[in-house]
């Protein structure tokens, strides 16, 4: 619901592009996991279309990494690239350099509203996305048959983690992961 509510969010005259923008900041954040800082530096030299590979420079705890996309994303991405103006240096282009986190949290509230879920102080969180994406992958690895002791060090290396002990410490392990 989130994402079919950011492809219809509307045009504003003081934010060129937000309406291709905005579905893209989401998407991202949602299919990779990404952390919304990670996101806004990123410029689009980072995005290698043809690997399908994103290259994260200086995050959290200034570590780079390389997260693979589906190829639906790539596909997604490179319709996007194609809008973009061909002068920007960033992925995701402002009237003073790149968007902001301020901007998607006050969006991602709006979306939230669109939707009708109700948000509380409490959440739903932007950052939610990343323990959504997080929990689908744990259950999606441990269906295919994976053992839990493979999937959590990967999946830390993907998020940037320095251990995958801290992986653990917000994954959220449901019921269908473990009865």
């Amino acid at each position: 619901m989130l994402l079919d509510a950011a492809d219809k969010i509307p045009l504003r005259k003081n934010a060129p592009l937000r309406e291709i923008i905005l579905p893209t900041v989401f998407r991202l954040l949602y299919c990779c996991g990404f952390r919304v800082s990670e996101i806004l530096h990123l410029k689009k030299a980072d995005i290698d279309l043809d690997a399908g590979v994103i290259s994260v420079k200086d995050g959290k705890g200034g570590k780079d990494r390389l997260v693979p996309m589906h190829d639906n994303l790539r596909i997604y991405l490179q319709n996007y690239y194609d809008k973009l103006p061909k002068d920007t240096e960033w992925l995701f282009p402002s009237a003073t350099g790149h968007y902001a986190s301020s901007t998607i949290y006050q969006n991602f509230r709006e979306l939230l509203i669109a939707c009708k879920i109700p948000h509380t102080g409490h959440g739903p969180r932007v950052h939610d996305l990343r323990h959504t994406f997080s929990v689908h992958t744990l259950e999606q690895q441990l269906a295919a048959g994976y053992d839990p002791m493979e999937i959590m060090p990967r999946l830390a290396t993907y998020l940037g983690h320095k251990s995958y002990r801290e992986t653990c410490w917000y994954l959220h392990l449901t019921i269908v992961a473990f009865p």
